[in-house]
């Protein structure tokens, strides 16, 4: 098939850019290269069009990297994706909970009405600890009443962080993403802003 159908499954992150480029790469290289020896077999004079084919190696090199750079950070358990540099003015806040947990039903209201009414200024994210997927993630999210964006892996990689051994656990990642606050038990509305203040004071 085409190297060009790579296209959606990078952008959806099923193929790695690097094998996909690497692979594109040799396959394109090895053709030119028959071509190459064809034209110069039946004659001494190569041809624009069949040296062409350098070009439309670049070309395809950038679309796939094209493709990378559309790579999405997170899918959510609804199954959209998207990027967390597009919420680069905005805290993260990444909220760790589980059916199980009791506080995490408590405070679960408070980061409801955070993520409504401190939109411009919070991007929240739940990350279920028990890593559910699917038909389950969405049916326990439902039942402990989240209304923000609950993702489908964790993105603990992608900020360094160490992964919880309790509940509940909440992480705030600032604007920059170089400072991350790790906020123990159950939080609310004035404790979640109470962290920010102090934080956007600290030099």
């Amino acid at each position: 098939s085409s190297v060009l159908s790579w296209l959606p499954q990078i952008s959806s992150g099923t193929v790695s850019c690097s094998a996909a480029v690497g692979l594109a790469w040799v396959m394109w290289f090895m053709g030119g290269l028959k071509r190459m020896r064809k034209a110069l077999g039946h004659s001494t004079i190569v041809t624009r069009q069949r040296l062409c084919w350098p070009l439309r190696l670049l070309l395809l090199t950038a679309l796939l990297l094209v493709g990378c750079g559309m790579q999405p950070d997170f899918v959510d358990a609804n199954g959209r994706s998207g990027r967390f540099s597009d919420h680069a003015n905005q805290w993260l806040l990444i909220n760790y909970w589980a059916s199980w947990c009791a506080p995490c039903r408590e405070e679960m209201p408070q980061l409801n009405q955070l993520a409504k009414e401190r939109s411009d200024q919070l991007a929240l994210f739940a990350v279920n600890f028990d890593q559910l997927a699917d038909d389950e993630l969405r049916k326990q999210a439902q039942a402990i009443g989240i209304e923000f964006r609950v993702l489908r892996t964790d993105p603990i990689q992608q900020f360094g962080y160490q992964r919880p051994t309790v509940l509940p656990v909440t992480y705030l990642i600032s604007p920059d993403r170089r400072q991350t606050i790790q906020l123990l038990g159950p939080q609310n509305v004035a404790s979640i802003e109470a962290a920010l203040a102090k934080a956007s004071a600290t030099p």
